[in-house]
Parts: C-alpha cells; structure tokens; sequence
C-alpha cells in the first residue's frame, strides 16, 4: 500500500491543520483558562489561529519523532520557550499533552475503521 505524492500531501496538509485545530479547540475547551495565554487569537472552533498554531503543535511533535534519538535537546527549548518566556504552567502543559493523545486517538480510530473498510485489513 503506497500513498503516493497527491494523498500523502494531503495527509499531512489534515494532521497540520485540521488536527492541530481541533486539538487547540479542545485544548481551550478542557481548560478555559489557558485562553488568556492566546487572547490575540480568534479561539471559534476552525479559525485561521488554531489552524495555524495547532499545525505549529502537531508538526513540533513530527518534528520530534524524526528526532527521538535527540529528543531532550528537541524538547528543552520547548519546554524553555513555553514554561520560562511564555509562562505557561505545568498543568497547562500536562492538560495539552492529554488533549493531543485524545485527538490523536478519535483519528487512529478513524483511520482503523478506513482501513478495514477499504483495504480489508
């Protein structure tokens, strides 16, 4: 089974942004409070921001899993930017960390049903 060009482009263009997205709506749904961390953002479920800043998340942890050989120094200046400059709290980051596995999860399952469905797997 190969992809081929077109539908893997695809692909990542749904993990960046429809994935991203919604992970950041429902980021923001589980704690209400972390908003204040993006009260520049238009926070409605689809905007351009959480496209744009879930897409910066989802493709960040690509990033990582290309890097898991290295991930301590991959992951000390996320954790220097969001925890030291942007003041994002621990629980915060846990709660994100839950978000992520969650939405991860729903599409995994999505993806589960497709392929015994249209590939008899």
């Amino acid at each position: 089974l190969t992809l081929g060009a077109k539908n893997f482009s695809l692909c990542e263009a749904f993990w960046a942004s429809v994935v991203g997205a919604e992970v950041m709506f429902m980021f923001f749904t589980v704690c209400p409070d972390a908003k204040s961390h993006f009260s520049h953002f238009d926070q409605s479920q689809g905007s351009p921001d959480l496209l744009s800043h879930g897409g910066k998340i989802v493709n960040a942890i690509g990033g990582e899993i290309k890097d898991l050989d290295d991930l301590s120094t991959v992951m000390a200046a996320l954790t220097e930017l969001h925890t030291n400059k942007l003041k994002v709290t621990p629980e915060h980051m846990e709660d994100l960390s839950c978000t992520i596995l969650v939405t991860l999860k729903k599409y995994l399952c999505m993806l589960h049903d497709v392929l015994l469905t249209e590939f008899k797997w």
